[in-house]
């Protein structure tokens, strides 16, 4: 629902009323939806969305526009010379799709060889005084250059093409009008990825963030990005100052009280002091008495030694999990742990007779989650997606593991650039960002919970730093319930 408020902002009315107040849910993840929404991007996935549109398949089974239009073009009346014209155009126009398929794999291939083993983002920078691309992507020249040329030609065919639709005679026209506009459209398209191809490969806007990551798409390609480093001016441009007013809601807004970090991230500080109010209502629940925090401090400290932590990971979760008879939900911050704590449980909860899910191992997260709730002998093992958003009542979920304190990875190039960016203005990233952003997300996982006035349970906070390191207290703050120490796991 944010992306479509942001999806309409250029062309209102489409989906949404017109209106003067907007109430914004789950407002912490606002600056994220608004991040992926200001976004550019070359990727195979945009670029083959483009091109199935224009034509898909093969023999009876082939769609698109163009196969469309052959079909409509035998009932046309038309003459046969322009018939034949049209039919030359559509063929030209085929292969010219075919030719820029070809030389956009080829392009995005040679983006995944930039890329090292375990395919890390790949950040780079132009020069905004020069007009040379990126010195990290020179192996891109002859499939950058190759691509562009095939862009231009199927531009230049489908435009012809559009052309000759145009000469036809008035009940032709008429008959032809829908795929005429949709060349129109897909024409538009075609030069807005050429155009934001080039933006991102030049790398030349110095309030963006560029870099080349793997697809997601299961053939080994990369795909470039870039991203505008803050979205507060974005938003008092496009939201603040077109509507008499705007609510955020959440139950994660406010760090040690204060709204500064989300006003921030937001913008907030650009509107008028008179027009910001701001309030903290109170939790219907009980948690002191509905909850218990527990933080085992035998556990090895993540960052220390990964492996050993992994193991005493697994062994927390196993000894917690037989206790409870199932009843588990475990939140990791990476998929390697959450694999590494699979692989350990999967036999002794089997021969407990126990239930293990897992994300990534056997559906969707909605079907897991329904599985969750209805079978009490159950334990979820879930990353970054149900930190927040699951919401399991009653006896079903009785115990929720937050694996580690999740702090941002600092190898994510929009989190890391933007770290950057503060250390350049003279601000500490750490306490400016990444401990409040991380706070945040922890409030989240707390919050998986305690759903209702009648639930009860315990959260185990498996990351000794909670105790050890001083940020530790901006965590313990931003709980509603004291925190207990346990040296040992049988404690």
């Amino acid at each position: 629902n944010h992306a479509l408020v942001f999806a309409e902002m250029d062309n209102p009315g489409i989906s949404l009323p017109a209106c003067s107040q907007m109430i914004f849910d789950e407002a912490h993840n606002l600056e994220e939806a608004a991040t992926r929404f200001f976004s550019i991007e070359c990727s195979p996935a945009r670029l083959n969305t483009l091109l199935r549109r224009i034509a898909v398949g093969r023999g009876a089974r082939r769609g698109g526009v163009l196969e469309r239009l052959r079909r409509r073009l035998t009932a046309s009346a038309g003459g046969r010379t322009h018939q034949r014209n049209l039919h030359a155009a559509i063929g030209a126009a085929l292969e010219a799709g075919e030719n820029l398929r070809g030389a956009g794999r080829r392009l995005f291939h040679a983006m995944q060889a930039l890329l090292d083993k375990d395919a890390t983002p790949l950040r780079y920078a132009g020069d905004a005084d020069t007009p040379s691309a990126p010195r990290e992507l020179s192996p891109l020249h002859p499939a950058r250059a190759t691509c562009r040329e095939a862009l231009s030609r199927a531009i230049q065919t489908l435009q012809e093409l559009s052309d000759l639709l145009r000469q036809g005679t008035g009940e032709e026209l008429d008959l032809l009008a829908e795929e005429q506009a949709e060349l129109a459209g897909l024409i538009q398209m075609l030069k807005s990825f050429g155009a934001d191809t080039e933006t991102v490969l030049d790398a030349r806007r110095g309030d963006h963030v560029f870099w080349v990551q793997r697809s997601r798409l299961r053939e080994p390609l990369g795909e470039a990005w870039g991203a505008p480093l803050n979205i507060g001016p974005l938003l008092a441009e496009t939201l603040y100052k077109q509507r008499q007013s705007v609510i955020f809601c959440s139950a994660t807004l406010s760090v040690g009280g204060r709204f500064q970090f989300i006003g921030e991230r937001l913008g907030l500080d650009r509107i008028p002091p008179e027009r910001l109010q701001t309030r903290i209502a109170a939790s219907p629940f009980d948690y002191v008495n509905q909850c218990l925090v527990l933080a085992p401090t035998c556990l090895p400290e993540p960052n220390d030694r990964l492996a050993a932590y992994g193991d005493g990971l697994a062994e927390l979760l196993r000894r917690v999990s037989i206790a409870l008879r199932g009843r588990t939900l475990a939140l990791f911050t990476s998929y390697d742990m959450l694999r590494q704590c699979e692989r350990q449980l999967a036999h002794p909860l089997r021969r407990a007779g126990l239930h293990l899910l897992a994300q990534g191992s056997g559906g969707s997260r909605d079907y897991l989650l329904e599985v969750f709730r209805r079978d009490r002998n159950c334990v979820l093992l879930g990353t970054h997606s149900f930190w927040e958003g699951v919401d399991v009542m009653g006896a079903a979920l009785s115990c929720v593991v937050l694996a580690r304190l999740p702090f941002a990875s600092p190898g994510e190039p929009i989190f890391s650039a933007r770290c950057e960016q503060l250390e350049r203005s003279g601000q500490g990233a750490f306490r400016a960002l990444s401990l409040p952003a991380a706070v945040l997300r922890f409030r989240q996982g707390f919050g998986r919970l305690i759903r209702h006035r009648n639930d009860r349970g315990v959260v185990i906070v498996a990351d000794t730093r909670l105790l050890t390191k001083s940020y530790g207290a901006v965590f313990r703050r931003g709980l509603p319930c004291p925190t207990l120490a346990c040296p040992d796991l049988d404690d």
